[in-house]
């Protein structure tokens, strides 16, 4: 295969190193994991400025760092979530509450204004007859 003459069209570099299949990839967005002594005649420098400087506002980057820091917090709740015992399982575990399962449910505490709900979680037992299938 030969080396490619047109610039990344991820990213507009021209440099490029050739995979051991004969491959081409482009050297800013896929860096060489085995780079030579020194840069290939003919390619330029890779270039150390911010490839996104001048693309996008500073209020777009500020709101992507927002998100990036708002995945995050996600993420590290949904782990906290799924190392937690299900409640349902807890329950049903207990010998003393054979029988009963736990249930959440929305109330609303006081005089409250629905068009502004203030709303409480309370755990309240539901008792429920658990038969096996067949009997």
């Amino acid at each position: 295969m030969e080396r490619p003459t047109k610039p990344c069209y991820v990213c507009g570099s021209s440099t490029w190193w050739q995979r051991p299949d004969g491959g081409w990839l482009c050297g800013r967005c896929h860096p060489n994991p085995n780079p030579g002594p020194g840069p290939i005649p003919g390619d330029e420098a890779p270039q150390v400025s911010q490839p996104n400087k001048g693309k996008y506002s500073s209020e777009t980057l500020a709101l992507r760092d927002r998100v990036i820091l708002g995945n995050k917090k996600l993420n590290d709740a949904w782990e906290q979530i799924k190392g937690m015992v299900p409640l349902s399982h807890k329950a049903t575990s207990d010998a003393s509450d054979k029988g009963k399962l736990p249930l959440l449910a929305p109330s609303l505490s006081g005089d409250a204004d629905l068009s502004a709900p203030h709303w409480s979680r309370s755990i309240h037992t539901y008792e429920a007859s658990i038969s096996p299938p067949g009997s």
